[in-house]
C-alpha cells in the first residue's frame, strides 16, 4: 500500500500563471464508490495531455487529511472510458498544470471547470508530514484537513458553501 502526504490550498491569484509551467493535462475523474462514510474511495482517472497522450488509473483512497493511503493501477484508457458510465454522474473535470517551486517541489494546480468552475486549488506532495514547505504568494488558505475541499467530496456534493458564498458574494468587474 502506497502512503500519499499531500497539503492543499486554495489559490487567491493568477500570478502562477507567469511561471514556467509543464503543459496542462485535462483531467476527468469518476467516483465508483465512496465506501461507508467515506473511509474508502475507489476512483477512475483519465488524463489527457494530447489526443496521442492518455492514461487511465483506477485508484483506492483512504479518507483522511495530510496522511492517506493510496493505490493506484494504470488501466486501458479506453476501458476507462466505459467504466464512467458506472460513476453515476459523480465525475469532475479540470486542467492541471504542474509547476515547480524554488525548492524543486511540485505544485499541481487544478483548475475545476462545469459546475466547480471559479474553483482553483494547489496542491503539494510531501516525502514526510513534517517537511517545511515556503509557500509562495499565490497560495491562499490551506484546505487540507477540510473535507468537503476532497475531490470525492466535491464529485459528491459540489462546491463547498463556504466558497459558493464567496463566489456569489464577488463583485462584477468593471
Amino acid at each position: 500500500m502506497g502512503t500519499e502526504i499531500e497539503r492543499k490550498w486554495l489559490v487567491s491569484d493568477e500570478s502562477w500563471k507567469q511561471r514556467p509551467h509543464l503543459p496542462t493535462t485535462h483531467i476527468q475523474q469518476g467516483y465508483l464508490s465512496f465506501g461507508a462514510d467515506q473511509a474508502q474511495e475507489v476512483r477512475l482517472r483519465l488524463e489527457t495531455c494530447s489526443p496521442e497522450d492518455t492514461r487511465a488509473f483506477l485508484t483506492t483512497k483512504s479518507k483522511g487529511g495530510l496522511i492517506r493511503t493510496e493505490n493506484e493501477i494504470s488501466i486501458d484508457p479506453d476501458i476507462a472510458r466505459k467504466m464512467f458510465s458506472l460513476c453515476q454522474g459523480h465525475v469532475i473535470k479540470k486542467n492541471r498544470t504542474r509547476i515547480q517551486d524554488e525548492s524543486g517541489l511540485l505544485i499541481e494546480i487544478d483548475e475545476y471547470q462545469g459546475e466547480l468552475q471559479g474553483l482553483v486549488v494547489a496542491e503539494v506532495e510531501f516525502t514526510k508530514a513534517e517537511e517545511q514547505f515556503s509557500a509562495p504568494s499565490f497560495l491562499g488558505k490551506e484546505v487540507t484537513e477540510d473535507q468537503s475541499y476532497k475531490n470525492a467530496s466535491l464529485a459528491q456534493y459540489g462546491l463547498p458553501e463556504t466558497f459558493q458564498q464567496k463566489k456569489n458574494n464577488k463583485k462584477p468587474g468593471p
